[in-house]
């Protein structure tokens, strides 16, 4: 069904999606990165007296940071 809409010929402009992808759009596109897009969303924390700092309702243990102080945390 696709195909066929895609195929069909606009009169406004006087031809098919698909020749009008192909003319303007196609030479256009870039090839997709190497690797995937990773989402990560980093803000300052205030690490607890037991190391844990709370990102995104999660309560991860903070390692590097002293309690009290304000840390990285995604």
């Amino acid at each position: 069904m696709m195909t066929a809409l895609n195929a069909r010929v606009m009169r406004r402009f006087g031809r098919s999606r698909h020749e009008l992808f192909e003319e303007i759009d196609r030479p256009l596109l870039k090839a997709l990165p190497a690797e995937p897009y990773v989402l990560a969303e980093w803000r300052r924390c205030k690490v607890g007296i037991d190391y844990h700092v709370e990102a995104a309702k999660h309560s991860t243990r903070c390692l590097t940071a002293m309690p009290g102080r304000r840390s990285r945390c995604g």
